[in-house]
């Protein structure tokens, strides 16, 4: 019960106006349904599945975002009782409770909004190790069991190129195995090929294929290249900052190492299990740190092999109980003592992680109103902005959100002149080039937006030039936004250099006018 409470509660914390990335794939995925091309109409640099995901939420409600919510409700539940089966097989039913419960708030805890990557891989993630336990079991698996893991392995890949990192170690195990596992690994691969290629054949067919490979493949490789190597170790550091418990996680993994050191072929299921998350926690550490970003919802993807490690723990302090009650042989009463000890101190760090993230839960419980009372909770002051739009234009009339802010597109039904809605891409070191800006120009000349807004993203230079001249300068004005005279911008991993935006900045200077002041941004009008 205590379980499905935190579930419920988690539930509940989907609903709302999408985050900025969350806005992005959903605007894509709405242009998709009026028949247009990710990549080619509509810009953001993720592989395509989250937006078919978020299509068929469209699709389910008429284009309302509930079935997106629905969506992700069904993805949480169903790898939630994935992972309780898989858990409770391998480590007994007290220690599943124990992890399942930490998953849950360490979920709430990151997912900040929800419609994420790497929220709905971690379904694909508890399917794979579903099947390569089952795999294990059998003298001659079947060759469709290898081959779902391969495209599992492809699905997530289509979420977002770092969120393979259970595949990989699977793989490496069964490279470490011999050669009795080699038929697995071709299997796999020709599981992922398999939907990789019906992939190409579908954006090869809408002549999107080019445009595919220039925005996940080139742009990412930008993006993660602009962060040195500093910056993906503190990465990589910021997993233990920010996961409460993750000490145990860290004890059980030297403990499991040490374990399967003296062990040197597992026995049974749950070895198997240890075993490769032994190898998994390393590959994720890596993985979620190559950006040298540290986003909350990063940490979702690492939530798996760290329920793996906190069963292993509730179960080794379910045996050492067991040794202090007659050498391990235990009558009805101890073995009640024991599973009673155990689960009021498995729930006491439970509750304690629960205490330290009671701000999330009260976020949640804020949501739940305001949605019971308004529909729809809005998020900062882009509702504002997205109002003043719907007031002040028309649906036909363009707007520029001149920032990466998609919400305000979003909520104000409004579409951009450009496929670059947000201008991250213009900004971005080894990325940015002279068609990009020009494509980009041609764009607001052929398809005017009546409205531009400057949200006054810190990674763009501002639209007026006193502001511009002190975002160079790396500190903020003293404007009517209420900023810090001589705070530092943390200019981060984009470019600084204001000479390719110039013909922009020009065209606004002789079309548009400042009119106002909106939920902190300038609103610019066509003369």
């Amino acid at each position: 019960m205590i379980v499905v409470g935190m579930l419920l509660l988690v539930l509940a914390s989907l609903p709302g106006v999408p985050t900025r990335d969350s806005s992005a794939y959903i605007y894509i995925a709405e242009g998709m349904l009026n028949g247009e091309v990710p990549y080619v109409d509509r810009w953001d640099h993720k592989p395509p599945l989250i937006y078919l995901l978020d299509l068929i939420g469209l699709v389910i409600s008429g284009e309302h975002l509930w079935g997106i919510w629905l969506l992700e409700g069904l993805f949480l539940v169903s790898a939630v009782w994935l992972a309780f089966t898989v858990l409770k097989t391998n480590f007994g039913r007290t220690a599943a409770f124990f992890s399942i419960s930490m998953f849950l708030l360490y979920f709430n805890r990151f997912i900040d909004g929800g419609n994420y990557t790497e929220e709905y891989v971690i379904l694909l993630q508890f399917l794979a190790l579903h099947l390569f336990l089952r795999i294990d079991k059998q003298d001659h698996p079947k060759p469709w069991q290898p081959l779902a893991i391969g495209a599992l392995a492809a699905g997530a890949f289509l979420l977002k190129p770092n969120l393979v990192g259970v595949w990989l170690a699977i793989g490496l195990y069964w490279v470490f195995s011999g050669r009795k596992a080699l038929h697995r690994i071709y299997w796999s691969i020709a599981g992922a090929a398999s939907v990789l290629i019906i992939l190409f054949v579908v954006l090869k067919s809408v002549d999107a294929w080019s445009a595919f490979l220039d925005a996940v493949l080139s742009y990412n490789l930008a993006y993660s290249g602009s962060a040195s190597l500093k910056d993906k170790i503190n990465a990589g550091l910021s997993i233990a900052k920010n996961i409460e418990g993750f000490p145990l996680v860290i004890t059980g993994w030297f403990i499991g190492l040490g374990y399967c050191l003296l062990r040197k072929t597992p026995r049974d299921q749950f070895e198997l299990l240890l075993r490769l998350a032994i190898i998994l926690l390393p590959i994720e550490v890596v993985l979620v740190s190559t950006s040298g970003r540290q986003y909350d919802h990063y940490y979702l993807v690492v939530l798996p092999v760290i329920a793996i490690f906190l069963s292993f723990f509730g179960r080794v302090l379910i045996n050492v109980l067991d040794t202090f009650t007659d050498g391990g042989r235990v009558s009805q009463k101890d073995e009640f003592f024991v599973q009673t000890t155990a689960t009021a101190c498995l729930l006491a760090i439970v509750v304690n992680t629960s205490i330290s993230y009671r701000g999330t839960y009260s976020d949640t419980l804020s949501r739940i109103r305001t949605i019971g009372t308004a529909g729809v909770i809005m998020r900062g002051d882009f509702s504002q902005v997205a109002e003043y739009v719907r007031d002040h234009t028309t649906p036909n009339n363009r707007i520029l959100v001149w920032g990466a802010q998609s919400e305000i597109y979003l909520l104000s039904k409004r579409q951009s002149p450009t496929r670059f809605f947000y201008q991250y891409p213009l900004a971005t070191p080894n990325y940015a080039n002279e068609s990009i800006f020009k494509e980009f120009l041609s764009d607001l000349e052929n398809h005017k937006p009546q409205i531009i807004i400057d949200t006054r993203n810190m990674h763009l230079p501002p639209l007026d030039s006193a502001e511009r001249l002190a975002w160079q300068l790396g500190s903020e004005p003293d404007s009517k936004l209420g900023s810090k005279p001589g705070s530092k911008r943390d200019l981060g991993f984009y470019s600084n250099s204001l000479a390719p935006f110039q013909p922009f900045f020009s065209l606004v200077e002789t079309e548009y006018e400042l009119i106002e002041e909106v939920g902190g941004c300038a609103i610019y009008k066509r003369k």
